[in-house]
């Protein structure tokens, strides 16, 4: 065993038979082929010694903090056998490896600090094979211990050698950006008094240090009870005492599709607190860490949203005693609170005079005073559940020319014939119910607008996308939402998208296989599929504008694609649209638009390089090129292929890449000799 504490069994021997990165990308780690030594600093003198001084803190940090070079290697992406090079001596430290150790280890910029040492020692080295560094010192890190000097608290001197001596300066860890995410208020909330207290009470309690773990609130209720808006409510409530930002993702546990995974959440709030995405490993371990340690010494508000199990929480809570985890679930996510000291706060449906007190809030005073009686039979009949209530009530509320009572006995009816057709249990039966009356009183453009939605497979859904969709004009969409939202059987949640409530949507998927024919339901999925293919290949031509030409089908005379200004509008575009296009994707096969779902792989895999999503990229092409293969398309297939390879290697599983590209070698080959051997 050696200074750094590894001993030769704890050597990556695959890692050193790595190919090196790809030119370019300088956050990759360095792997040195067998036949050729590292690159080293100088054997003595000052850059020597600056490279020794950068090691030894790099050992006392990762020691500190109880980390094995192993476990520190994952967390910052690279292998290994680089690490351990770094700590011997026998590699060069680089300005990414500083900052990235800085980052995992929580240091500030001590690292960056001493790699700057380095560099300017290494810069005075003028001997064969060490030319100088192509980066330069960033302004103000580094400054020369014999020209002018301004005091600094911190400040620490590092001697590298009897002649030249440099000063580095210890920072403050560098600002990130204060992220706003929680949605907004919900409209009308009313009653859950206990229950808002109970949250600012566990907040008290951990501000008082009386709490040592980071608190969870699972807030575990069926669903349409009110989760989601309690939880929200709650948080813009207490945001102020977050000065370091609040982050909020829907986790989507209960949707059609599978959950949001652990490293696409970690990713998202990454990128949400300043990171580039170059500089976000794609190992989760490595990202868990970098999300803790980008959090220490923080107070952040973190709402996880909608969350299936806790395995699929855990990677999302910080180490940090100031943040705050509030987390969402139909589940009552015992495991959190058994292992990782949640605390549960359980929702009941409202009381009466909550619900009472809702109906107030939408339908008015006067009115709700005037046919008390009623407005209770209403609150009975849909079962105290806020969803129903607020529906029921958007519904009164938009018929003033009848008497509550009126509409008790529509609602009674409509009951009646649910109830004797479905076996539910009351809350179940008392929701569709609301959900029918609502929707029969549509007007027949909006219901069908309604029942279209439930075929978009993604979370959300722009106006553009609404009016491709149901083959109508952006205005004639809008005007449609509008009567949706004004229901409550849509949600707007921001300039232009719109959201279903899970229960809502299963609703409007029902209606869909129920009242749209089937030769509808398939134009209008294919309408929308193209859409999202057209719009994505133009993104792509404004988000890489070098990037070649694409096999794509030709835009159908009905398909009205949006056009990009600039790179930034592609890329707004792109992250808006992440979650729908890979949806898109996932749900062609069933919807047998197999040539879309080969032809959109390929058209998104620009912007799935650039911000380094190889997880989902690698599932991207496996379903492209099983697409291309269900058509028997080689020129597909090559393309999938080809992809499916640069995916695989930039995740370094150089095995599956190097096969990925014999396939495509050998398709181009088939095509080559094929071509050849047609008459001319």
């Amino acid at each position: 065993m050696d200074i750094t504490g590894t001993t030769p069994d704890d050597e990556d021997p695959v890692a050193q038979l790595r190919p090196n990165a790809r030119p370019g990308a300088e956050d990759q780690p360095y792997s040195p082929p067998p036949e050729r030594a590292p690159e080293t600093p100088a054997a003595s003198g000052p850059a020597q010694q600056a490279a020794e001084a950068f090691a030894a803190e790099l050992i006392r940090l990762r020691n500190d903090r109880g980390l094995s070079q192993l476990v520190l290697a994952r967390r910052m992406g690279y292998n290994k056998s680089y690490v351990t090079h770094v700590e011997r001596c026998t590699q060069a430290p680089t300005q990414p490896f500083a900052r990235q150790a800085d980052l995992v280890l929580g240091s500030g910029e001590i690292l960056s600090g001493l790699w700057c040492a380095y560099h300017t020692a290494r810069r005075t080295d003028r001997r064969p094979n060490h030319a100088p560094w192509s980066v330069l010192p960033a302004p103000g890190t580094l400054e020369r211990a014999d020209g002018p000097q301004s005091p600094r608290e911190g400040a620490s001197d590092i001697a590298v050698g009897e002649r030249d001596c440099v000063q580095v300066h210890r920072t403050n860890p560098p600002t990130i950006p204060i992220p706003r995410q929680l949605p907004p208020q919900p409209a009308h909330f009313t009653g859950r008094t206990a229950e808002l207290s109970r949250l600012d009470a566990l907040l008290d309690s951990e501000k008082l240090g009386r709490l040592s773990t980071v608190v969870v609130s699972a807030i575990a209720g069926s669903a349409g009870i009110g989760k989601t808006s309690l939880a929200v409510r709650w948080a813009h409530s207490a945001q102020n005492r977050f000065p370091d930002g609040q982050l909020y993702i829907n986790l989507r546990g209960y949707d059609p599709d599978p959950p949001l995974t652990s490293s696409h959440a970690l990713g998202f709030f990454l990128r949400s607190l300043g990171l580039p995405a170059e500089r976000i490993p794609q190992d989760v371990e490595a990202m868990e860490g970098m999300y803790r340690s980008v959090l220490a010494g923080r107070r952040v508000l973190v709402v996880l949203d909608n969350a299936a199990t806790p395995e699929q929480v855990r990677p999302l809570l910080p180490n940090e005693p100031g943040c705050v985890v509030v987390v969402t679930s139909r589940s009552r996510l015992s495991g959190l609170v058994a292992r990782d000291g949640a605390h549960r706060v359980s929702l009941d449906v409202l009381t009466p005079d909550e619900a009472i007190s809702l109906m107030r809030e939408v339908i008015g005073c006067d009115r709700v005073n005037g046919e008390l009686e009623s407005v209770i039979q209403l609150a009975r009949q849909c079962a105290y559940l806020p969803l129903a209530l607020r529906v029921a009530a958007e519904r009164v509320a938009g018929r003033p020319h009848l008497t509550v009572g009126d509409l008790v006995e529509e609602l009674t009816v409509e009951h009646n014939r649910l109830d004797a057709l479905a076996a539910d249990d009351d809350e179940a039966t008392a929701v569709r119910t609301v959900f029918s009356w609502s929707y029969h009183s549509l007007s027949p453009e909006a219901a069908r607008v309604f029942r279209l939605l439930a075929l978009q497979p993604g979370p959300d859904i722009s106006l553009e996308a609404v009016a491709a969709l149901a083959g109508v004009t952006p205005g004639e969409a809008g005007r449609q939402l509008d009567a949706l939202v004004a229901v409550h059987l849509l949600a707007a949640t921001s300039r232009g998208r719109f959201q279903f409530h899970d229960l809502l949507r299963a609703y409007a998927f029902e209606r869909a296989t129920t009242d749209e024919p089937a030769a509808e339901r398939d134009t209008a999925t294919r309408r929308l599929f193209e859409w999202y293919l057209h719009t994505a290949h133009a993104a792509l031509f404004a988000f890489l504008p070098q990037h070649p030409d694409m096999p794509i089908d030709p835009v159908a005379p009905n398909c009205q694609p949006l056009e990009f200004a600039d790179r930034e509008h592609a890329r707004r575009w792109f992250t808006i649209e992440h979650g729908n296009l890979l949806a898109v994707v996932r749900h062609a096969p069933a919807a047998n638009q197999h040539t879309i779902g080969w032809q959109l792989p390929q058209v998104i895999d620009g912007y799935l390089a650039e911000v380094y999503h190889a997880t989902e990229r690698i599932s991207v092409h496996q379903l492209g090129l099983a697409a291309a293969q269900h058509l028997g398309h080689e020129l597909a297939q090559n393309w999938a292929y080809c992809h499916l390879g640069e995916a695989y290697e930039y995740a370094r599983r150089y095995d599956k890449a190097i096969a990925c590209f014999r396939h495509a070698l050998e398709i181009a080959k088939r095509s080559a000799t094929c071509s050849v051997k047609q008459p001319h």
